[in-house]
């Protein structure tokens, strides 16, 4: 059995020009932050930050009822760059679809990123549609 030579600096560059060519969607990263309300409580909110490519791939999802409520629960896997720096309390919005304007939709992390030699894939689930 013959060892197998590592990646050399071209192969990975090779691999990650080709994983970025594929995002062919646009997310906006949205940074995770904290402020106090009226008696002192932590409230999150999120800001807009950097612009990204991507690639989303919706994996399904699920509806509860009961009580008389309905809970649906949509997830997701996005691609992207390994120069990307998401926390796991931040949220992202899709704003193009295969380069196209979509109805945007926002998701939040749900696990955290899986870093390969080529990218990066975060786990997420939908929390609500953009108004």
């Amino acid at each position: 059995m013959t060892a197998t030579s590592p990646l050399t600096r071209d192969d990975l560059e090779q691999m990650r020009e080709t994983q970025e060519a594929a995002m062919m969607d646009t997310c906006v990263l949205m940074r995770y932050s904290e402020t106090k309300d009226a008696i002192n409580h932590p409230m999150p909110a999120w800001t807009d930050g950097e612009i990204s490519i991507c690639g989303l791939k919706p994996t399904g999802g699920n509806e509860q009822r009961g009580n008389n409520r309905t809970v649906v629960r949509w997830d997701a896997r996005l691609r992207l760059p390994l120069n990307a720096v998401i926390d796991l309390r931040d949220r992202v919005r899709i704003v193009l679809r295969f380069g196209q304007p979509c109805t945007p939709i926002i998701y939040e992390v749900s696990a955290p990123p899986e870093i390969g030699p080529s990218g990066m894939v975060v786990s997420l689930m939908k929390v609500q549609p953009s108004v």
